[in-house]
């Protein structure tokens, strides 16, 4: 396997319950899925393939070994299966606003790597020791030293992560405030606010 070579994975086994409904049926303005989006931004950053955790019933999808374990738990299994020394880009579901830049630089910044103040997206190899006590992405990253990158200046929005109704129809950004009650109130949830502004 050549050093640029590598694996797109989208973890997508939540059970989406902050934001009230399935997130990989959520839509972009265009119409186009979640999955859909960040398949798109994983080829173009050059993954050789796209693995999605958590949705056997769709395309390069592969079942949880146990249903809303958590996100270690998914990559941890995921990774046992995995050539020793292969590479894979991590990604959630909810992050759409994520570049190929920012991507292909993660990739090529070592073993495992991270950009500061976000533990998410980021690159890993299989092959690494894991221990069992691990249940957070923050420790798991810890665990293996993992490269820690600077967010390039200005590049901030790329990173956020879609939980609630609220940040999601912000998002969006198509809705007049009737619609936007309207939704929320379809989505079931009370919270209010948006982290990210």
């Amino acid at each position: 396997m050549t050093p640029t070579e590598f694996t797109g994975v989208i973890l997508a086994g939540g059970a989406s319950r902050r934001m009230g409904t399935d997130k990989a049926q959520l839509t972009d303005q265009n119409g186009d899925p979640f999955l859909d989006i960040m398949r798109r931004i994983l080829l173009t950053t050059g993954a050789h393939n796209v693995v999605i955790l958590g949705r056997s019933s769709v395309k390069g999808g592969v079942a949880d070994n146990c249903s809303f374990a958590g996100p270690v738990q998914a990559i941890t299994d995921y990774l046992e299966n995995c050539p020793s020394g292969s590479k894979h880009l991590i990604v959630p579901l909810d992050m759409p606003n994520l570049t190929a830049t920012l991507l292909h630089t993660l990739i090529t910044s070592g073993p495992w790597a991270h950009f500061i103040g976000y533990n998410m997206p980021f690159a890993v190899t299989a092959g690494a020791s894991i221990p069992n006590d691990v249940s957070r992405v923050k420790d798991l990253l810890a665990s293996q030293h993992a490269t820690k990158l600077k967010v390039p200046s200005g590049q901030e929005g790329a990173f956020v992560n879609l939980n609630y109704p609220q940040e999601f129809i912000r998002w969006q950004g198509q809705c007049s405030s009737g619609e936007y009650q309207a939704i929320t109130a379809h989505l079931g949830t009370k919270r209010r606010g948006y982290r990210y502004a």
